[in-house]
């Protein structure tokens, strides 16, 4: 019987399953005999694992410009927290009216301490230039900064969403509106709280959506009306003595202390690929101090925020690594952030400056994240970098 030739559409069958398994070869996970034999040495990648804990830390004082940031007063366990505003733009219409009374509306957003306590504070003028963008705690505390003179006063409770009312002199604010007609400048107020309190209140500044207002009922003509106002200017200053435990760093809100982390890499050479870094620090509970309550959809309260540094002086950050957050799973004293981006651009010739970690809130309140040190004397405490990564075989 005569056999016939293969047909066209068998012998494409067949060469494309051949190239299927020479590809399917050449794909395998581990190179086999063959594939050693026609491989360079150089070309073989490997993957390894280290856990770096040599490294150094420091704490240090970082002044920040006002952003959406919280108007913080009273007094709590070694923290003093001042608020200064000044109602800015007044109409210059209003200078012969008569000032019947005014009243001061500011709108709660934190609590930090015992916030079932009084909070009691006095209102003072200031007689001192100041400005949002600059003024300190040293600024502030400064005897010439404000009249001795209260103009008015208040101590309650506070609760967590209720406005509350301070009565100002009504005297006060007629000076206000004579100087807004006569284009002079006044410098506001200062809330200034007792001393040996155990709350310190936040509350939503000029750059929120519920600023301080300011009512002012007067009289002209016989008639009775008011003025509603919140356009001004606003900050508050903080001041707390932070430990001085070497084995401890702190990242403190509201006042504000960032902390500089920066390890030793040289067991990850130079050149090599990063496939993972990721940071891991433990958090002393001990000196950690939390506020509240969180805003709706707001991260943990002891959140970090880990920025990437580019020059030895700290002030240049190019860009935010991420979030340190209470990891969920396992030790809920362990915060973790990835810095493969960090890590990889390190290892390929950038200058080593670390990373700056500062609170999360550090404009809304006054956190205190205690974080081991790399002194610590556990060694299990200390940070520590975990890097994955593929050196470079020469």
């Amino acid at each position: 019987m005569k056999r016939r030739a293969p047909s066209v559409y068998w012998i494409r069958i067949l060469s494309v399953a051949s190239l299927l398994a020479v590809v399917s070869l050449s794909c395998s996970d581990e190179p086999n005999a063959v594939g050693i034999e026609v491989l360079p040495p150089d070309d073989l990648v490997s993957i390894e694992t280290v856990v770096i804990r040599e490294a150094t830390s420091v704490t240090f004082k970082q002044f920040i410009s006002p952003n959406d940031r919280s108007l913080l007063i009273g007094t709590y366990r070694g923290y003093e927290a001042r608020t200064l505003i000044r109602f800015r733009f007044l109409p210059d219409t209003l200078r012969d009216v008569n000032v019947l009374s005014a009243t001061l509306h500011l709108n709660p957003i934190y609590s930090f301490g015992d916030s079932a306590t009084v909070l009691t504070f006095t209102v003072h003028e200031i007689v001192t230039s100041w400005e949002d963008t600059s003024a300190t705690w040293d600024d502030v505390n400064a005897a010439a900064f404000f009249a001795n003179e209260q103009r008015g006063s208040f101590s309650q409770v506070v609760s967590d969403r209720t406005t509350i009312n301070v009565s100002l002199d009504p005297a006060l604010a007629q000076e206000w509106l004579v100087a807004a007609a006569d284009s002079v400048d006044k410098f506001g107020v200062l809330l200034l709280p007792a001393s040996g309190l155990s709350v310190i209140k936040g509350f939503q500044s000029f750059q929120s959506t519920l600023p301080p207002t300011i009512d002012i009922i007067y009289e002209k003509s016989g008639r009775v009306d008011t003025l509603a106002w919140d356009r001004g200017s606003d900050m508050h200053v903080a001041d707390v003595e932070l430990s001085s435990n070497p084995e401890l760093m702190c990242i403190q809100a509201g006042v504000t202390y960032r902390g500089r982390l920066r390890f030793e890499l040289s067991a990850i050479g130079t050149s090599a690929t990063v496939h993972n870094a990721t940071l891991e620090m433990t958090i002393d509970r001990s000196v950690t101090a939390l506020g509240g309550p969180p805003l709706p959809g707001d991260a943990p309260l002891e959140s970090v925020v880990a920025h990437h540094v580019i020059d030895s002086s700290m002030n240049k950050f190019e860009s935010t690594v991420g979030v340190v957050s209470r990891t969920v799973e396992g030790s809920s004293d362990l915060l973790t952030v990835n810095l493969t981006f960090s890590v990889q651009r390190w290892v390929l010739g950038e200058s080593n400056q670390g990373v700056i970690l500062r609170s999360a809130f550090e404009e809304r309140g006054l956190e205190r994240i205690a974080i081991f040190s790399p002194q610590a004397s556990d060694r299990n405490n200390r940070p520590r970098l975990v890097v994955t990564f593929s050196p470079i075989h020469r």
